[in-house]
């Protein structure tokens, strides 16, 4: 399936953050990201907007985008519904 520019910069900024390489509260500059992926801001900008409706990044207009800090009680969810899910599964 082909992806669109913006989907695979959010893939690769997806894997940066879960891998630590970009890690929590960092801030994402659109500019050193572009330059790294080779492509121009649009996709990244655009990227960083979908990670942050899907919560991996906060954004402000003022101070630009950060990654997400962890957050105990979403972890705590996410354990409890995949032991959920695995017992049912089992």
């Amino acid at each position: 399936m082909h992806q669109t520019k913006e989907e695979l910069v959010a893939d690769f900024l997806r894997e940066g953050i879960i891998s630590g390489r970009f890690p929590r509260g960092s801030k994402l500059k659109q500019a050193e990201i572009a330059e790294m992926i080779g492509m121009s801001i649009t996709p990244v900008r655009e990227a960083i907007k979908l990670l942050e409706a899907e919560g991996f990044i906060l954004g402000s207009s003022h101070r630009g985008a950060v990654v997400a800090p962890f957050d105990i009680h979403a972890t705590e969810e996410i354990v409890d519904l995949r032991v959920t899910l695995e017992c049912k599964l089992a």
